[in-house]
């Protein structure tokens, strides 16, 4: 993400790409990142085994493949992992991964990475959320509207997700456990405000 002009709040994410998803292709996305004054490039940490079954499930109209041999094929081993976030080092800009499975989740704990940032589809994937929050590490989740929302994350999930969270603030409240919790962009909030009711929702 890098920040921009005026502003040291917003951020403007940026995506690094491979081609085959090897560290070689993934190496130009970070080139390209940096270059463009990127401060952190966010992967994507999949290990097709342990997060999903066998299936020859296609993904509609996006392609013709089967979804399972295109997650396979953008799998990184652990140490072509460990590569890319050298690589990222080297270049100056932060690795962030998302995880899609609790094995997952173990391998970037074990490599240091600062924050698990988690995908719209796995927002209300409780056992892998309670996994990851075990580390106690930040975790950067993203919440929507149904106004707004992705094709993998609907209102009722959020509203899911929300009544979690609210259950994690009391429980830091009870405990007097560390617990932060801090909105990407406030002003995208109104929509749920509105509709959760909170008093300030609608100003």
């Amino acid at each position: 993400m890098r920040r921009t002009s005026g502003s040291t709040s917003r951020v403007m994410p940026v995506r690094a790409a491979g081609s085959a998803a090897r560290p070689v292709g993934a190496g130009v996305g970070v080139d390209a990142a940096a270059a463009a004054g990127a401060e952190l490039v966010k992967f994507q940490c999949h290990m097709t085994d342990k997060e999903m079954v066998p299936t020859d499930m296609t993904p509609g109209a996006i392609s013709s493949e089967k979804l399972w041999d295109i997650i396979k094929r953008c799998e990184l081993t652990a140490e072509e992992e460990k590569q890319v976030q050298a690589y990222c080092a080297k270049k100056g800009v932060m690795y962030l991964s998302t995880p899609f499975s609790r094995e997952a989740a173990d391998r970037l704990n074990a490599m240091g990475v600062p924050a698990f940032k988690i995908g719209s589809g796995e927002c209300n994937n409780y056992p892998l959320l309670d996994h990851i929050a075990k580390f106690g590490k930040p975790m950067i989740l993203r919440l929507e509207t149904r106004y707004g929302a992705t094709e993998l994350t609907f209102f009722f999930e959020d509203e899911s997700l929300t009544k979690r969270l609210v259950e994690a603030i009391n429980d830091a409240v009870k405990t007097t456990k560390p617990l932060d919790a801090c909105p990407e962009e406030a002003a995208a909030c109104k929509a749920a405000n509105d509709y959760y009711g909170y008093q300030m929702g609608s100003r």
